[in-house]
């Protein structure tokens, strides 16, 4: 899932910065909106195509023998051979069946302060991008220059 967020915010930051050429360039309101969509469609083959499933995810399933077909997926594509199947037989013995849920990060106090931890950074965050992006327009520079470099950095 981060892989794809990652993925979906380049999309997002390549339309930001293919926009404001388009509108220094053009008058058209379609021009400035049909060339950042298009640029930014090139990423959904990635997508739909390299984005492949968390081995963690599929073992936490039971499924193990489609984790190590994933493992060995990533393995070759880092110029690296997987030993062999003597790592599956621990993993096998390991829990199954339990289900977790939301309530399950709230239960236990490590994971309890590192997930109030989060959330926290995560709204600071947000909150910190926001102003910064409604703030742009009061930076030195023209707004295509401000907004152009806020993309970039992003």
């Amino acid at each position: 899932a981060m892989v794809v967020c990652f993925y979906l915010q380049i999309g997002f930051s390549i339309g930001i910065m293919c926009a404001i050429p388009t509108n220094i360039l053009t008058d058209d309101w379609r021009t400035e909106v049909a060339v950042p969509t298009l640029l930014t469609l090139t990423i959904l083959p990635i997508l739909l195509f390299d984005v492949r499933e968390s081995p963690r995810y599929l073992l936490a399933k039971g499924m193990t023998g489609e984790s190590f077909a994933e493992l060995t997926h990533i393995g070759e594509k880092n110029g690296k051979k997987l030993p062999s199947n003597s790592f599956i037989a621990p993993m096998r013995s390991t829990e199954r069946g339990k289900v977790y849920g939301y309530f399950d990060l709230f239960r236990y106090s490590p994971v309890r302060s590192y997930t109030i931890n989060l959330c926290l950074q995560w709204f600071c965050i947000g909150v910190v991008y926001y102003g910064l992006t409604l703030a742009s327009s009061q930076f030195a520079g023209t707004v295509h220059t401000n907004l152009f470099l806020s993309a970039f950095a992003e």
